[in-house]
């Protein structure tokens, strides 16, 4: 009789690769994402024509807002068609409203910039910015003139807000070209701005301050020179936020970084502090001397703008180790990070930890994100030390992470924790660093009441693939809890290393074809279907390999199967498309993923009914 099963087991089910794994079977392949709708040609002219015919300006003006559901192109030409046309002023709103989420979406269509700079100067601030904005975005040659000379006159502070990161690059880069006084240069053209702005309306005038001080020559520049003395401090503010973006200033930062007033150094402290790849040594002065500012955001923005300057900085960066901020020291660590510091700064940093607790969190980030093994015995004598759950929940990921060899003591303490979250984090450390004394705190943890702890403990073991585990990857295909599900599916992927039993293939093959899974006050469910597939695989890969009763298992399981009802239990469309491609990749076909026809888009608007 096992002779037979072999003979079948070698005709019906060929020696096949880890199909998980190493195979066709990948999550790219097995997914089947819906793909997002998108209405036809047809269907958009059908609903222009309904369009026309509506005179209701509510439901006109929500039909013009759907079309930007259609994701289709040709919707924005249609829309553009449109407003050329439309003379409710609530519905053009609505259509420059809904070219403008077209826009946001990718759908946008260049051209038509008479089209958009005919609504500039339009009555609804809602329509000037997003006129400004398609002008700007969507057109083939727009003219930033334009838009400053709009802006000239603008108060709303929507439309200051929405338009002024557009017009930003092309402020800076483009001549402004503005009749009666053509051929101007940018500078002057704002320059005017800033000047003939009233003094009331903040906002345009601090925009103008920050493209002033975003220009060559900031440091001589009179507009710059007079923002930075200006009693508004929002205008102030923007003109150092202009200087920390321009790579040639430094008299006019060094000034922004002494104000008064903190909004005004922190806008200065976030810099680009490099010039064709090099430091300059003149702006990184000025932000080291602002690590020592009395306010801790600017110290924060100073040691993450000295992130990008030269290693020299690290060692006024290595000084603020002890500042009492977090987010300093946070900071301060991304830095040095970045800067790759000698062996040296290293050690101090070490050193600072060992002597002040409060920063050794940080200090751990950054010894983790250099990869330095270099100071092990530092670590576990912190980890011995420390009560903070934060430090001790980082400190048992760092020992994975840095491949700690002699971390299974800590590990086995950690694993000991109330706190959940350092038990997982001591559970992926160990199937990282596959340690054999860790191995029984692994069996106790994969039985932890915290189904995260346990699904990291089941993943470990997986990693490690000890004998000793496989009771437990038993044990699991026979635990028929809702929350248990990944440890199944791990268990599943986990037993094709181990020869298997009678009893789990009788669990396997309940777990595909019976509702046995108990949920508290309701009936028995199926499995999930990532659990089914798997514990499908398994059995279809130990048939494939000889075993008699995975050979009998699969026969059984591939009938009922088939002849399962549409409206079964056992049939989803997910798990029916898994199977397909599993069988697929048995016969040795290419394994493609199911293409699924996208749904018509249908839109909710309806006529307007006829009047009596």
């Amino acid at each position: 009789m096992n002779l037979f099963l072999l003979a079948t087991a070698l005709v019906c089910f060929p020696p096949v690769m880890d199909l998980w794994n190493a195979g066709p079977l990948t999550e790219a392949v097995l997914r089947t994402p819906n793909p997002p709708p998108c209405a036809s040609t047809a269907q958009l002219n059908a609903q222009v024509r309904i369009f026309r015919q509506l005179d209701s300006t509510p439901l006109r003006s929500r039909m013009a807002l759907e079309f930007s559901n259609a994701r289709n192109p040709e919707a924005f030409k249609i829309l553009m068609k449109l407003l050329k046309t439309e003379k409710n002023p609530f519905v053009r709103d609505n259509i420059l409203t809904a070219l403008l989420n077209m826009k946001h979406q990718g759908f946008a269509v260049r051209g038509n910039d008479g089209l958009f700079a005919d609504f500039l100067q339009s009555g609804s601030p809602l329509a000037r910015a997003a006129a400004m904005e398609l002008y700007l975005t969507c057109g083939t040659n727009p003219d930033p003139a334009r838009i400053l000379t709009s802006l000239g006159k603008e108060h709303s502070a929507m439309v200051l807000n929405r338009l002024i990161e557009l017009l930003r690059p092309f402020a800076i880069k483009n001549r402004m070209v503005d009749s009666p006084v053509a051929g101007q240069s940018c500078e002057a053209q704002i320059a005017r701005l800033y000047d003939e702005t009233p003094q009331g309306n903040i906002l345009l005038r601090a925009f103008a301050a920050e493209l002033a001080a975003q220009l060559p020559g900031a440091d001589g520049s009179a507009v710059v020179e007079k923002a930075l003395k200006d009693p508004s401090v929002v205008i102030r503010m923007q003109a150092a936020r202009g200087l920390a973006a321009n790579s040639d200033a430094v008299k006019a930062f060094a000034a922004a970084a002494q104000d008064e007033h903190p909004a005004v150094r922190l806008a200065a402290a976030r810099i680009i502090v490099t010039k064709n790849g090099l430091p300059n040594p003149e702006r990184v002065k000025v932000l080291i001397s602002l690590l020592n500012d009395p306010v801790p955001a600017v110290r924060t923005a100073a040691a993450k703008s000295l992130g990008t300057a030269s290693a020299e900085a690290a060692d006024h960066l290595s000084d603020r180790w002890n500042d009492p901020e977090i987010a300093v020291r946070r900071a301060v660590a991304k830095a040095l990070i970045e800067l790759k510091p000698s062996a040296a700064i290293h050690a101090r940093a070490v050193e600072t930890a060992e002597q002040n607790p409060i920063c050794r969190r940080q200090v751990l980030e950054f010894l983790v994100q250099t990869g330095d093994r270099d100071h092990f015995p530092n670590i576990l004598r912190w980890i011995g030390q420390s009560k903070d759950p934060l430090f001790l929940r980082e400190a048992a990921a760092a020992l994975g992470k840095l491949n700690c060899r002699t971390g299974d003591a800590a590990l086995n303490r950690l694993a000991d924790s109330k706190d959940p979250a350092i038990r997982q984090a001591a559970a992926v450390s160990m199937g990282q660093l596959k340690l054999p004394a860790t191995f029984p705190t692994l069996i106790k943890l994969c039985r932890d009441r915290e189904i995260k702890v346990a699904e990291a403990a089941f993943f470990a073991m997986f990693q490690i693939r000890d004998p000793s585990f496989l009771p437990e990857f038993e044990r699991m295909t026979g635990r028929f809890t809702d929350d248990g599900a990944n440890c199944r599916a791990i268990a599943c992927r986990a037993l094709i290393h181990y020869e298997l039993k009678p009893r789990t293939i009788a669990n396997l093959t309940k777990l595909i074809l019976k509702p046995c899974i108990r949920i508290p006050m309701s009936p028995p469910q199926m499995d999930v279907d990532h659990v089914r597939i798997s514990a499908l695989l398994l059995l279809r890969e130990w048939a494939g390999k000889g075993n008699p009763g995975a050979v009998r298992a699969c026969s059984s399981i591939m009938n009922e199967l088939d002849r399962a009802k549409d409206d079964s239990e056992l049939r989803t469309p997910e798990f029916d498309e898994y199977r397909r491609q599993m069988e697929a990749a048995f016969q040795g076909k290419k394994v493609r993923p199911k293409e699924i026809e996208p749904p018509p888009l249908s839109f909710t608007t309806a006529p307007a009914p006829a009047e009596k």
